[in-house]
């Protein structure tokens, strides 16, 4: 078996080629790991910013709903301390109709009687 047999022209171009590719190979592994990890730093910056804003949007619609309610409330003062059953009925009634994102309207009294959105009156003290 013979070694590697060729003129030395080849040889020479042969070890040209290695010592090329040799730097550039880990010049191309130090690149890829640098900029790939500022690409998840921005991205993980960008998710930050998406999250916070989602967060933010989701408060002030929370904060809009429980201020809507208190007015009811409010504004019904009598009713929901007296528990006519008939008028929290119809007062929940039309928060219902006037907020359909809102899956479920209840009212209990201290007792434990609960008056809810679909209609039916439920004891709950257990």
């Amino acid at each position: 078996m013979r070694r590697f047999t060729g003129s030395f022209k080849a040889k020479v171009t042969f070890f040209a080629l290695v010592l090329a590719i040799v730097p550039l190979l880990v010049s191309l592994l130090i690149m890829g790991s640098i900029f790939g990890g500022m690409t998840r730093s921005e991205v993980n910056e960008k998710e930050l910013l998406y999250a916070k804003a989602n967060a933010q949007a989701l408060n002030s619609f929370l904060v809009a709903k429980v201020e809507a309610m208190e007015g009811v409330i409010k504004a019904n003062k009598e009713t929901f301390l007296n528990e006519d059953k008939t008028n929290i009925s119809a007062i929940i009634q039309v928060l219902k109709a006037a907020n359909p994102d809102i899956y479920f309207y209840g009212y209990a009294n201290a007792d434990g009687q609960s008056v809810n959105s679909d209609g039916s009156s439920d004891d709950i003290s257990v």
